[in-house]
């Protein structure tokens, strides 16, 4: 639990706020827009005020559990571990956009597609700049049967992985700023490109080392 700490904090000030904001919401809340810009999706202030912190502890106990069922526990041992590192960040991504949905619903002048746009690249950022970092496990990383097979494919997957999740990170937060939706649209198709190169480098990479065997090729 305590490796869990920042994240949970983090929920526990957006659910002080859901309090806080409750009585003040109007009698409808905002709480989803299109890739235009435009809201459509509302919510009662109840279901509002609840449903981002109820999931983001639903998230956490998740969290917790993985490690505890993962046979390959030693990728999870540090407080450190970039697993922890990742879940933290995310519940407080959750926390943060919580209360910018709701400070939209109070009157507050916040682009909430921008502000999830600029998370989700942070995001990206992030987990590419920890990729190298990460040891082989059955819940975190780029898990495919080459690079689980080899702890070499594995390293080297992810050392190029990181590199891409960080350049589609970048595209994404960048479209946030570009003038037009449809920016936003291209650039969650490329980060969703560069996201699924690393699995073919992997099947490369083990490729390569079976026509290298002796015997083969």
């Amino acid at each position: 639990m305590k490796r869990l700490i920042p994240g949970l904090g983090g929920l526990l000030v957006a659910a002080g706020f859901s309090v806080w904001a409750y009585g003040r919401l109007p009698g409808q809340v905002i709480t989803h827009w299109g890739i235009d810009g435009r809201p459509d999706g509302w919510a009662s202030p109840l279901a509002a005020a609840m449903i981002i912190p109820a999931v983001g502890l639903a998230l956490a106990l998740i969290f917790l559990a993985l490690p505890r069922i993962d046979p390959r526990r030693e990728a999870y041992r540090t407080p450190s571990s970039p697993y922890w590192v990742i879940a933290n960040a995310v519940l407080a991504l959750l926390a943060v956009l919580h209360i910018l949905v709701l400070g939209h619903g109070l009157g507050w002048a916040v682009n909430a597609l921008a502000a999830v746009t600029v998370g989700v690249g942070g995001l990206f950022v992030l987990i590419g700049a920890l990729m190298p970092k990460m040891k082989p496990s059955w819940f975190m990383g780029i898990r495919t049967p080459w690079t689980l097979s080899d702890d070499g494919i594995w390293e080297a997957t992810h050392r190029f992985g990181g590199r891409l999740f960080m350049a589609a990170g970048v595209v994404i937060a960048l479209s946030s700023v570009v003038e037009g939706n449809w920016w936003l649209v291209g650039a969650m198709a490329v980060a969703a490109t560069l996201a699924l190169v690393p699995v073919g480098y992997s099947w490369w990479l083990w490729q390569k080392q079976q026509e290298s065997k002796p015997g083969t090729g």
